[in-house]
């Protein structure tokens, strides 16, 4: 099927080529979804990005792959494709806005990658029990200041920073400064974990 003029585009990135035509095979039904190129993963994500101009990454990590590494940040959103929890764990301590089960239909895909680049976060619904409420451990995290849990919500309503700013009437520098201290406390590496840890200490209801 034919992608539509204003299809997402998105970069198609996994080490294993059968399993990147599966997934371009798959996705290729959706005429709002069009992959522009794909990547075997060698570290030069953003030249990849930008010659193929892309506005989002569907990463597939494969299996037993619990150690996602970025030599690189993505310049765009990414949705990351794991095959259990614990690789759903390091994908969104790697960044990701979203993580979709391998073995999920294209419209779950597809349905992440709009969220994720509309700035919210995506997590499969079979994942998103264990994923946010982890093994029983205790998440104790240093008191956010009432500014900073205002901060911590509207992260998760996947806002932007102008737009929290706007919200809160403040300057989009401070808002930086409020989500730097937000990750900090709740010792996340991105906005994406910062929500996850911050359901599983309690702090959120999502």
């Amino acid at each position: 099927m034919d992608a539509t003029p204003e299809a997402l585009r998105v970069l198609l990135v996994g080490e294993d080529p059968l399993a990147r035509g599966a997934l371009r095979s798959r996705l290729s039904e959706d005429p709002d979804v069009s992959i522009v190129a794909e990547l075997g993963f060698d570290g030069l994500l953003a030249p990849a990005v930008l010659s193929a101009d892309a506005e989002a990454l569907l990463w597939d990590l494969g299996v037993g792959s619990t150690d996602l590494v970025l030599p690189v940040k993505p310049p765009v959103p990414f949705v990351a494709l794991v095959a259990d929890v614990e690789s759903a764990r390091q994908a969104v301590r790697g960044g990701a806005r979203g993580v979709v089960l391998r073995d999920g239909d294209p419209d779950r895909m597809a349905t992440a990658l709009r969220a994720a680049v509309d700035g919210l976060v995506a997590v499969d619904d079979r994942l998103s029990a264990a994923l946010l409420l982890g093994s029983q451990e205790q998440i104790v995290v240093e008191a956010l200041t009432p500014r900073e849990q205002e901060v911590l919500e509207w992260l998760a309503e996947g806002l932007s920073n102008r737009q929290i700013a706007k919200r809160l009437s403040i300057s989009e520098h401070t808002v930086k400064f409020h989500i730097g201290a937000v990750l900090a406390k709740l010792d996340a590496s991105s906005r994406t974990e910062a929500v996850v840890r911050g359901a599983r200490a309690g702090l959120l209801v999502l």
